[in-house]
């Protein structure tokens, strides 16, 4: 009985794998997803008016994206994947640093055409000041035209505050 309930199994397992010998592959390229540039990395301040090293909370840092697409007859699903890093810093004695980054869809590099606000919440293990997590986003892109989905990006961020932008800026010149 066990044999033949193995061999069920393995039978069953063949047909499933057989199955994706006769799908397709679509030649159609994904949107690109991509990390805005000023929006790559956040420090997060304890309240007051102090800004150096030792008023730091937190620090995140979005490190990598990895994605994938499916067309069906009127839109394109994006699967995207982000890794996002944290350190704790010195005035935080939090066992999670909490993080908003956004999403948002453009079309032909420049028109936004839909952005939403999300909060990633990264736990750092007993005795450890750095962790990660990743987090898993699908967007639903309705296309016009089936070949136009190349067209669209999906941008990823941190979230900042007008003093947040500024600060990352000013690092950036020197």
């Amino acid at each position: 009985m066990r044999a033949m309930v193995r061999l069920f199994l393995i039978g069953g397992v063949l047909l499933l794998a057989g199955c994706s010998l006769f799908q397709k592959d679509d030649p159609r390229a994904c949107p690109r997803v991509s990390i805005l540039n000023d929006a790559a990395r956040v420090a997060v301040y304890r309240d007051g008016p102090g800004r150096d090293l030792i008023d730091v909370m937190h620090e995140g840092q979005i490190g990598d994206i990895g994605w994938s697409c499916k067309y069906d007859k009127t839109q394109v699903n994006v699967l995207a994947k982000i890794s996002f890093l944290a350190q704790r810093g010195p005035a935080s004695d939090r066992p999670e640093a909490s993080f908003k980054y956004f999403v948002a869809i453009t079309a032909d590099g420049q028109e936004i055409l839909a952005k939403k606000v999300f909060t990633t919440v990264v736990a750092f293990p007993s005795g450890l000041s750095q962790a990660g997590v990743f987090e898993e986003i699908e967007q639903i892109i309705p296309l016009p035209d089936l070949e136009s989905g190349p067209n669209y990006e999906i941008i990823v961020g941190f979230q900042l505050s007008e003093e947040q932008l500024k600060h990352i800026r000013k690092r950036r010149r020197f």
